[in-house]
């Protein structure tokens, strides 16, 4: 899923996620919350945590592949 919306972290199980961040989504609860792994980039470390619903949005043109075959 992309991250449409920044999120600071408000709880000690959340996570800071920025607009255009592309983050998988591991579970969801009743409050609409949605547990996500974000992959490590050269500015952030990977991370796991829960943020809002209302920051996501689908995407389906987001996992760009490099000359070298890896995925981005």
């Amino acid at each position: 899923m992309l991250v449409t919306h920044d999120y600071t972290a408000v709880k000690e199980d959340e996570i800071n996620v920025y607009q255009g961040e592309v983050v998988q989504i591991l579970a969801s609860n009743q409050q609409n919350m949605f547990l996500v792994f974000r992959a490590a980039t050269d500015q952030c470390p990977a991370a796991e945590g829960w943020i809002p619903g209302f920051v996501l949005g689908h995407t389906s043109a987001v996992i760009m592949e490099s000359p070298d075959g890896t995925l981005k």
